[in-house]
């Protein structure tokens, strides 16, 4: 078991993939998923830490299933990315995906007639009138 030296904290934080302080439960997942790449710090009840960054696509690779497999969300993307952001969860990256951006015109049919926006839909005059005077006889 891979122990974190304490003045490696500070560094991780800074790193493209981290964990967020405080949110791991100790549970085990990420080091069986990414060995080489997550361990756990020195404490009485110890967290998670990335012992290193990915370096290739294989440690890339179990990165990703790292993030496909954790049940908190505490390990977090900050790189920027667009090859990496794009196999990750976006709910896990601190910078938005590309291809989650909205367009900035709104989107309208340009088919068809144009909408009729009435009160009723049926052109009666006096509809609710009517309505009213059914559901009164009804109730007596």
């Amino acid at each position: 078991m891979n122990k974190m030296p304490e003045d490696t904290q500070a560094k991780s934080a800074t790193e493209d993939f981290y964990v967020q302080p405080g949110c791991c439960t100790s549970c085990g997942v990420p080091q069986a998923v990414a060995p080489d790449l997550v361990g756990w710090t020195n404490e009485t009840h110890p967290q998670c830490y990335w012992l290193k960054q990915p370096e290739n696509a294989s440690e890339l690779g179990q990165a990703i299933r790292l993030f496909q497999t954790q049940e908190l969300g505490c390990h977090r993307y900050a790189g920027s990315d667009p090859a990496v952001l794009a196999k990750l969860p976006a709910e896990d990256c601190d910078h938005f995906r590309p291809d989650l951006r909205l367009d900035d015109k709104p989107l309208f049919a340009s088919f068809g007639p144009a909408p009729k926006f009435e009160v009723s839909a049926s052109g009666e005059r006096n509809l609710f009138r009517k309505m009213w005077r059914t559901l009164l006889r009804r109730s007596q």
